[in-house]
């Protein structure tokens, strides 16, 4: 009795891991900085993943569709900057960003939403956040295929 109830809890336990294993399979890579294998990713699908980009950086990937990416910047805390981010895509085609702090917030009144790409860059005139400042950006829907740049001044 007692080794049929190992057994069965040893088979709850592997099909618990088989399980939890495979919901990662469906998920998407972050966005690579350029094409080629071996690079480093532009954008994480969260913020505890995001890497880091610095001041005088353009970086570029294929924005999210239906999901969220972000990236870190390595800012000093209050120190100035400015971030552009160009979109390309086919008419109608738009970009959700926000600039944001460590915690999770929009900083003031950095929210831009449903931002159509050909009305040229968004621009975000912002200070480094304490703990890190970060960019979540997203493509509206319907979703067309837009390509994103962003420079770090």
């Amino acid at each position: 009795m007692l080794s049929k109830t190992i057994r069965s809890l040893a088979l709850g336990a592997l099909l618990m891991s088989a399980a939890s294993g495979c919901s990662l399979l469906g998920k998407k890579s972050p966005a690579a900085a350029g094409g080629g294998g071996g690079e480093t990713a532009a954008i994480a699908d969260n913020m505890h993943d995001a890497p880091v980009h610095h001041r005088g950086e353009t970086f570029a990937f294929t924005a999210p569709c239906r999901a969220t990416g972000y990236a870190k910047f390595d800012i000093p805390d209050g120190e100035p900057v400015k971030i552009s981010i160009t979109g390309e895509g086919p008419e109608g085609a738009g970009l959700g960003t926000s600039y944001l702090r460590s915690t999770g917030g929009a900083v003031d009144g950095q929210m831009k939403g449903d931002i159509e790409v050909a009305k040229g860059p968004i621009v975000f005139d912002v200070t480094g956040q304490e703990g890190g400042s970060f960019l979540q950006i997203t493509e509206t829907v319907p979703c067309k295929g837009v390509n994103v740049s962003v420079t770090v001044e």
